[in-house]
């Protein structure tokens, strides 16, 4: 069951111009982060070094439980892995 689906997040640039970070804030309050091809998150301005933007990053879903989805992120995520439960308030498909 994989469908895909933009998660709602925070973008800022990576380190190379073609990276980007992105950080997904999780109902208890604790951020996961992501580095990204930039071609995977969609904002409405140019990211920087210095301040995440809001925006919306490309996931697969992988499976779903009540309230909360299991989403495959495109790259590897720093402290959870490229798969991480989230909201599916977050989530749009």
């Amino acid at each position: 069951m994989e469908k895909e689906a933009k998660v709602k997040c925070e973008i800022s640039q990576g380190m190379f111009p073609e990276e980007r970070v992105a950080k997904i804030t999780l109902p208890d309050g604790q951020n996961v982060y992501a580095i990204v091809d930039k071609n995977f998150v969609e904002t409405k301005a140019e990211p920087s070094l210095e301040k995440y933007i809001n925006g919306k990053l490309k996931v697969f879903i992988i499976g779903e439980e009540g309230e909360e989805v299991w989403i495959e992120m495109p790259g590897q995520g720093f402290n959870n892995g490229s798969r991480v439960k989230v909201p599916k308030s977050l989530v749009e498909k």
